[in-house]
């Protein structure tokens, strides 16, 4: 099962001890989410507005399958009903059976502030290494081909051309390209180039490999990259929350300084426990032994260094 942005959030909150986790005594009826998610054993213990701007959470639903991971920003609560107004329509809604397992959060950290927090920390791991083998395709009489924005944040790793053009897709037969030079340009621009020392033979394509940082995530069911283990994002969002905390509050209150604190030496931790696949820059001289150097980093059981 793919580890998503709601997985990302839920693992975040429940660390971070902002997760409320309830679970339903009785069968909940259809009428109960037409306009949010109504527990009536909610009102005993909570007040109006106490949730507002807060994020809530359907983690597991035995009636309907299809509602289970998906979170919403909750933009009011009704202490007296116990009822949750959500932002957007969950997706299936239907009435629920007893054991539907929910989490709530307050505004502490709202849903709209964490959203932008785990794309930064998503996007603070740096360059991922991805490959695109659709967008260039060789032309006759040409060396110069026009690049695509997402390929620009350095040169590409390695460029590989199709050797076999048969009907079997899954047989590409692909040849390392040694003879090839990066132009780049301003930025915003699809000016860049990628010239090649010599004609490629025509109607090829061109798989190119390059560098680039994670997609922005926002809804419940976006994944989260498989290179990036779930650990290490938790870690880092949590590091993001209380950054963000801290500098709020100007370094004035000290559990939020100790939190972040503790946060770093985990999120660095993460990192030499779970490192990431990246794709080494290949050599554009001929590799006599034959390794690529494509493989995990080793972690040195000695610490950095």
């Amino acid at each position: 099962m793919a580890f998503t942005l709601n997985g990302l959030l839920i693992g975040s909150y429940r660390r971070s001890g902002l997760l409320r986790v309830s679970e339903l005594t009785s069968a909940l009826a259809s009428s109960n989410l037409s306009t949010g998610f109504k527990d009536d054993t909610l009102p005993e213990e909570t007040s109006d507005d106490d949730f507002n701007k807060g994020t809530f959470f359907l983690i597991q639903c035995t009636g309907s399958t299809q509602m289970d991971g998906q979170f919403r920003k909750i933009s009011d609560y009704i202490g007296s009903s116990g009822e949750f107004v959500l932002a957007s329509t969950i997706v299936g809604s239907s009435a629920m059976n007893a054991k539907t397992t929910y989490g709530y959060t307050t505004p502490e950290f709202g849903a709209d502030l964490m959203l932008e927090l785990a794309n930064d920390a998503l996007q603070g791991i740096g360059d991922l290494g991805f490959i695109d083998k659709d967008t260039l395709i060789s032309s006759a009489g040409v060396t110069e081909y026009q690049m695509e924005i997402a390929w620009k944040r350095a040169p590409p790793t390695r460029i590989d051309l199709q050797t076999s053009i048969g009907s079997t897709a899954s047989r590409n037969a692909w040849a390392k390209i040694a003879d090839w030079d990066y132009e780049p340009a301003s930025a915003g621009s699809t000016a860049g180039r990628i010239i090649f020392g010599e004609y490629l033979p025509s109607g090829r394509k061109v798989r190119v490999w390059y560098r680039g940082t994670h997609a922005r995530v926002s809804g419940s069911a976006d994944a989260i990259d498989e290179r990036i283990h779930p650990e290490l994002a938790i870690t880092l969002l949590i590091e993001r929350m209380y950054e963000y905390r801290n500098s709020l509050n100007r370094g004035s209150v000290p559990f939020d300084l100790q939190r972040w604190n503790d946060a770093k030496v985990q999120a660095q931790t993460a990192f030499l426990k779970y490192p990431i696949w990246k794709p080494k820059k290949k050599s554009k001289t001929l590799d006599l032994d034959g390794d690529d150097g494509d493989h995990l980093p080793y972690v040195n059981p000695y610490g950095p260094g």
